[in-house]
């Protein structure tokens, strides 16, 4: 797949009209739940827009990506169709698991095992943090748009930047349910955004680009360590956390 011709815009563009149309439409059938599944669907239209096809064998981070939303998306219709509570935990756990070991090059052999276990660990960490912090309002939508400006500002080559931008466009589309995202949704948001943020650190791993894959962290875990804020001082508060880690990876990109 060749990653020089990319179309950032177009993926974004189609990710974004499609989830208003997904979750405007199962959000009045089905309420936030159903919306969710917009998230994911959006998704993976614009992955494959933006990587310009789907990959049945990939072998590159981000050409794993679409067929991870798929996945994703079939979690979240699950989820959607048998709204139990018990059934969230499980669901998160496998997708954890499962969406760890795809992102880390699905190892099969021992050795293979072996080697990308360290990668796969930390993913598997990943999904349930951020499944679990992005259930405020706005923190799943300002951490994805943090993470897309943080690439874009880090400089970092290849596909990210755009695919970040896609997914960004894909969840917000679901404050049309709601302003806190439902589980569904972030049960899909929680690995995709893990692999977006591995992504650049595996391809590159420049200084910017580790600053550039924390920004979703402190957009989620910022206001644990400021305390809450009511009224007009949450999204002011998100704002400036956001903007923290862009303004350190373009720096760091352009002085080191």
């Amino acid at each position: 797949m060749n990653f020089d011709s990319l179309a950032p815009h177009e993926g974004a563009l189609l990710a974004l009209l499609l989830g208003f149309g997904v979750a405007a439409l199962l959000g009045v059938r089905g309420g936030a739940g159903w919306a969710g599944l917009a998230l994911p669907v959006a998704a993976l239209a614009g992955f494959v827009v933006t990587l310009g096809g789907l990959s049945a064998s990939p072998r590159q981070l981000p050409e794993r990506l679409p067929l991870l939303a798929a996945g994703a998306a079939g979690a979240a219709l699950l989820l959607a169709a048998l709204p139990r509570t018990w059934l969230a935990l499980p669901l998160l756990l496998a997708g954890a698991v499962a969406g760890g070991w795809w992102l880390a090059g699905a190892p099969l052999w021992p050795q293979d095992i072996h080697r990308a276990a360290p990668v796969w660990i930390v993913l598997a960490l990943l999904v349930p943090l951020l499944y679990r912090e992005a259930a405020g309002p706005w923190r799943g939508q300002v951490a994805v748009l943090a993470l897309a400006a943080a690439l874009w500002a880090a400089s970092t080559p290849g596909p990210w930047w755009p695919l970040a931008l896609v997914l960004a466009a894909a969840a917000l589309p679901l404050l049309v349910a709601g302003a806190a995202m439902a589980e569904p949704g972030r049960l899909a948001l929680a690995p995709l955004l893990a692999g977006l943020m591995a992504g650049p650190v595996l391809a590159r791993g420049a200084p910017a680009d580790w600053i550039a894959a924390t920004a979703p962290l402190v957009v989620l875990l910022g206001p644990h360590l400021t305390g809450r804020r009511a009224g007009w001082q949450a999204p002011v508060l998100l704002a400036l956390l956001a903007a923290l880690p862009v303004a350190l990876a373009w720096a760091v990109a352009r002085w080191l």
